[in-house]
C-alpha cells in the first residue's frame, strides 16, 4: 500500500481545530484528509501540548534570553583578557625580566655560582 502524500501544517491545524470545535469526531477528520484516527489524535495532543507551552513560557525566548547573557559576559571577559594583556606587556617593556639562574642538568651538581644565584632568586 502506498503512503498517502504529506499533509500541509496549516492543513493538519485545520483538521485539528474542526475536531476540537467538535465539528467532527476524529474518525470522520482522518477519514477526510486520508489518515488514520490516531494520527489525527496524535496532530490534537501535539497542538494542544504546543500550544501549553506557549502559554506558560516560550522556552526557546528564554534560551535565547541566556545565550544572550552568556555571550555579553564572554566579550566583557575577552575585554577584561585584553586589557590585562596590554597591561602586562607594557609593565614588561618597562622593567624586563631579570635574567634567569642556569638550570643544573640532571646527574650533575650544580656549581656554586648557580646555587648562589637560584637562593638570591
Amino acid at each position: 500500500m502506498a503512503r498517502p502524500p504529506a499533509i500541509s501544517p496549516s492543513e493538519k491545524a485545520k483538521v485539528v481545530l474542526k475536531v476540537l470545535a467538535g465539528e467532527v469526531t476524529i474518525a470522520e477528520a482522518g477519514r477526510s484528509v486520508g489518515v488514520s484516527g490516531q494520527a489525527v489524535s496524535n496532530w490534537r495532543r501535539q497542538f494542544i501540548d504546543s500550544g501549553s507551552r506557549a502559554l506558560v513560557g516560550d522556552d526557546k525566548r528564554l534560551e535565547n534570553e541566556r545565550e544572550r547573557q552568556l555571550l555579553e559576559q564572554v566579550a566583557e571577559l575577552k575585554s577584561a583578557l585584553g586589557e590585562a594583556y596590554v597591561h602586562l606587556r607594557a609593565q614588561r617593556m618597562i622593567s624586563p625580566r631579570p635574567p634567569q639562574a642556569p638550570r643544573s642538568i640532571p646527574g650533575r651538581t650544580a656549581s656554586r655560582t648557580s646555587v648562589l644565584v637560584a637562593r638570591a632568586g
